[in-house]
Parts: C-alpha cells; structure tokens; sequence
C-alpha cells in the first residue's frame, strides 16, 4: 500500500477482493406500506455469526451500523433509491467497524498489520432498480 496517496471509501471498496462465495437477497418495494420487502435474514446472520465468533467485546457495534440499513429499508424520505449502495463491516477482537474507522485503518497502518488487525471483513452491496432490490453481502480482502 502506498502511504503518500491513502485511500478513499471508493479506492478502498474497489481495492478490496472477495474471497467467499456471496450470500444474496433479493425483494420488492411494496405496493401496500410502501417499503422494501426483503428477507435479508441469510445475510444478517452470518454477520452475527461472524461478530459472535471474533469479538471478545462489542460485538453487537453490528447493531449500529445495521440499524441505518434497515432504516433506509423503510418508508420514509431517506428510503433506498435507484442506485448503488455499498457497506463494510470489519470484525475485529473489540468490535464491529464500519467504512469510516476501516478506511483509517487501511491509510495508517501498513497492508500486514491491517490484514490481522480484522478477523473478516464484509462489504454489503445493496442494488436498486425502480421497484427491484438485492442484497449482497460477500466476504474481503486487502
């Protein structure tokens, strides 16, 4: 990793390589309350599995990033949108990171002591199209 130029969240999130088969939801906005119909049960768990399994504390920190995903899941002025929309969640022995504390991670330490500073780290796509949605959560690498 060059140290002079640093990562943005967007050289960071395509920097990173899957290397797990991807877990998949797909849904519909619907017609009657008007939010996203999604059972993204398949991807929530392995994220807790994942977090239960490496955080010795704070593990439910998931739970802070997860809630504006499913807030943005519901009706309201900030619901998803025709677009792109990408996540990361980098499990570590004291919690649950997100974009912003993984990116500072990934811009002040060199790329060995990054790669066992986190157990895993999963980057969340979430794809819309009019009234089409999928999710996509799939295991990476620096």
């Amino acid at each position: 990793m060059d140290k002079t130029k640093g990562y943005t969240a967007e050289s960071l999130m395509e920097a990173l390589r899957p290397y797990s088969k991807p877990i998949t939801a797909t849904g519909y906005l619907s017609q009657y309350s008007y939010k996203w119909d999604i059972n993204y049960s398949s991807i929530l768990t392995a994220l807790i599995q994942s977090a239960g399994r490496y955080c010795h504390n704070c593990a439910s920190d998931l739970f802070i990033d997860w809630s504006a995903i499913a807030k943005r899941l519901e009706n309201g002025d900030d619901r998803y949108t025709d677009g792109v929309y990408e996540y990361l969640f980098g499990i570590r022995k004291s919690g649950v990171d997100g974009i912003t504390f993984i990116l500072s991670q990934a811009n002040n330490n060199d790329s060995g002591y990054f790669s066992e500073y986190y157990s895993e780290i999963f980057k969340l796509t979430v794809t819309v199209n009019t009234d089409d949605i999928k999710m996509e959560l799939v295991k990476v690498r620096l």
